[in-house]
């Protein structure tokens, strides 16, 4: 089975994007797999450059994804990654996390401590005496910035930011496939169950 356009359409407005043109939206009411057609949608470059630094950003700053609304609120207000990353340093959230609930002032110079603190809650290490200079002349929203979106932030994210999207596109269309793992009391295997609703 495919996606129907209103499914399409409901994925694309739960990520905070415009509805696809034509092209896109038959080309993803011509999957004939639910489960295909979800990782489709993920894939697509609009959602890999305008929705997946907003979750990696909210994986970083607070430790899990947004909220939907939220999510879709931010994405759709077009905002910049620079402009992204100072509103997450100048939130009260942030400062919580970072800086012992003292609002930080974006533009002001990076504090060491809070770079550090990124790498052990990101990371589980502190950075090393050179990476740390390297954060050095840069803003607080600048250093956030370049340290949400390092290859080796990236790259440790991958399957949370992945399992965030693929989870709000599934709730979206109405399509759920995670699965639910039950382990039979006495017995070394498992039996997994995976739910479909369409």
């Amino acid at each position: 089975m495919s996606f129907t356009q209103t499914q399409i359409n409901n994925a694309f407005e739960a990520l905070g994007l415009a509805v696809p043109g034509v092209a896109e939206l038959t080309a993803l009411e011509n999957v004939s797999d639910y489960y295909q057609g979800v990782q489709d949608v993920v894939a697509l470059p609009e959602v890999q450059t305008e929705v997946a630094p907003i979750v990696q950003m909210f994986e970083v700053a607070l430790g899990h994804g947004p909220a939907p609304a939220t999510l879709a609120s931010m994405v759709s207000s077009q905002l910049t990654e620079p402009q992204l990353a100072a509103a997450f340093v100048s939130s009260q959230a942030f400062a919580n996390v970072y800086n012992g609930g003292i609002l930080l002032d974006p533009s002001s110079p990076t504090i060491p401590a809070a770079i550090e603190s990124l790498f052990i809650r990101v990371l589980d290490h502190p950075p090393t005496s050179t990476t740390l200079e390297g954060f050095s002349g840069l803003t607080i929203a600048q250093a956030f910035q370049a340290f949400v979106t390092s290859q080796t932030v990236t790259a440790a994210l991958c399957n949370n930011v992945d399992t965030y999207l693929t989870q709000a596109v599934e709730l979206a269309v109405g399509v759920l496939s995670q699965s639910d793992a039950v382990q039979i009391v006495g017995q070394a295997s498992q039996l997994v169950h995976s739910a479909h609703i369409a």
